[in-house]
């Protein structure tokens, strides 16, 4: 708890010298946790870079945009993403005659086995000509891979109220929940017919001060609220946990 605790204070500025000791305890907790193929929080006065709490991850995950840390709001609340590997090893691509190497900014793995190679890129630079050459290029071998290939802008990262919900639900990562909570919620979710969050609380008789743990337990997959179409409140929609 103590090291998810200095991660969280971590993430909205810069690296500072205490986490050069939390990474490698992170590292001898988490021994399979796989290690970004390149470094990438570094002090630069001229970008932003900073750390990411991630609990689907098992620890802090490094970002050198605003726009990328965005990008991990949505994926960690995101609950058909299984995990999310920042900075994954380099795929070669042909273009132009020559071969290329490519590092995406994420690679994600959907619990339908689906794995994406994602480039966070603002919309401008991503209609660029050379990128778009490139672009097309990598889909290609990813394809050839048996992977996707996919370009978030921040049109898809920052649309609303998804983006808005992911960072008020984060929020409640530290909340614990109590009692039986957890098994009265699986229970209702899977005999019942629920539509939204207020129906679940009414079904498990779940005061209003207990609502964050909901959130929590939605943080971990145990249910689904809907994030997509309305700002996250107990009239949000409630769907079962994925397989």
């Amino acid at each position: 708890m103590r090291l998810r605790a200095m991660a969280l204070r971590d993430e909205a500025r810069n690296p500072s010298k205490r986490m050069k000791h939390v990474l490698p305890m992170l590292k001898r907790q988490f021994p399979n946790r796989p290690e970004p193929s390149r470094p990438i929080v570094t002090r630069a006065p001229h970008r932003p870079v900073g750390r990411f709490a991630s609990d689907k991850m098992h620890g802090p995950l490094e970002w050198e945009s605003f726009l990328e840390l965005d990008n991990f709001r949505i994926l960690e609340t995101d609950n058909y993403v299984k995990e999310y590997h920042p900075q994954p090893p380099p795929i070669d691509y042909p273009l132009d005659g020559r071969t290329h190497s490519y590092t995406a900014d994420a690679l994600v793995h959907r619990r339908d086995g689906r794995r994406v190679y994602v480039e966070v890129k603002y919309e401008v630079d991503a209609k660029r000509s050379d990128n778009v050459a490139k672009f097309k290029a990598i889909k290609s071998e990813c394809r050839r891979l048996g992977a996707e290939f996919h370009v978030a802008t921040e049109k898809e990262i920052r649309r609303q109220p998804r983006l808005s919900n992911a960072k008020q639900l984060l929020r409640y990562r530290r909340v614990e929940p109590k009692g039986r909570l957890e098994l009265d919620v699986m229970e209702a979710v899977t005999t019942q017919r629920l539509v939204t969050v207020r129906d679940l609380m009414v079904a498990i008789r779940l005061p209003d001060s207990r609502l964050g743990e909901l959130y929590a337990l939605a943080l971990r997959g145990d249910i689904n609220i809907d994030l997509e179409t309305a700002p996250l409140s107990p009239d949000s929609k409630v769907f079962r946990p994925y397989a």
